[in-house]
């Protein structure tokens, strides 16, 4: 399983990302019940009980940086939003 692949696809999908619902589709294509990261840790039942460990470490890293990568996406827009209202206040 190439792992290596997933991180710059899910860089890039969060960079053209202008919007909250545009972060929850890549959280839930990567994160959901039928995303990636479920995808391969269903692959662990397919490995040789030596690579399982390693394999699911590995997984489960990408999992983290995938999620903290997310969240500061989400931050980044909050913040992007809230200076937006400072300078064009509503009247």
């Amino acid at each position: 399983m190439d792992l290596d692949k997933y991180l710059p696809t899910v860089k890039t999908s969060l960079n053209k990302a202008t919007n909250l619902e545009n972060i929850e589709t890549i959280s839930i294509e990567y994160l959901g019940r039928n995303g990636a990261i479920n995808g391969l840790l269903q692959e662990l039942k397919n490995l040789p009980s030596e690579k399982k460990r390693e394999f699911g470490q590995k997984v489960n890293q990408l999992k983290k940086e995938i999620e903290r990568l997310i969240e500061i996406k989400k931050l980044e827009l909050i913040a992007q939003v809230d200076k937006n209202r400072k300078k064009f206040p509503q009247r």
